[in-house]
């Protein structure tokens, strides 16, 4: 384990003895901004129960609110621009497996970055898998399992997730 995650693991330890405020979320987020891969993100709000794994390859972008009980596994980049919102417990995935000598569990891993775009809203409970791109201003509604890209302005939900309706921008 890399010394930048046990200080998320510490950090989200520690602060969980806070009250859940917005303040409380902020200083998570500046704590740990400071050891995500990318720029230093301004206003980073991470909640309680959040989990980060591989922090380096997450890249925040400013004006991020990630919801309590989101787990982000980077096993490769994960790029989050500006002004996204996640729901509680979301998952973000950057990897999956494959199937070997009939069994998943030492089958290669394949591994792809994810992209989610500036001012995305992606609703509780929703999946985001591995080589996603998702657009500016797309909404991904709550309990949506999102394994392929989408445009600008998409209005997404489903297992697996389909275009309702695109938004003008």
């Amino acid at each position: 384990m890399m010394l930048s995650d046990m200080w998320v693991g510490f950090v989200m330890r520690v602060t969980s003895l806070l009250p859940e405020v917005l303040h409380t979320m902020q200083l998570r987020g500046w704590l740990i901004g400071r050891v995500s891969g990318g720029k230093r993100p301004r206003n980073l709000q991470i909640a309680k129960g959040t989990r980060l794994h591989n922090i380096r390859n997450i890249s925040f972008g400013d004006d991020v609110f990630v919801s309590a009980s989101c787990w982000i596994l980077a096993n490769c980049p994960v790029t989050i621009q500006d002004e996204v919102m996640f729901g509680p417990m979301c998952i973000v995935v950057a990897g999956d497996h494959t199937l070997e000598n009939g069994s998943y569990r030492f089958g290669k891993a394949n591994r792809a970055p994810i992209v989610i775009g500036r001012g995305t809203w992606v609703g509780g409970h929703s999946v985001i898998t591995k080589g996603v791109v998702l657009g500016r201003a797309t909404c991904v509604a709550a309990g949506a399992v999102v394994g392929k890209s989408f445009p600008d302005g998409a209005i997404i939900g489903g297992v697996p997730a389909k275009l309702i309706r695109r938004v003008m921008l």
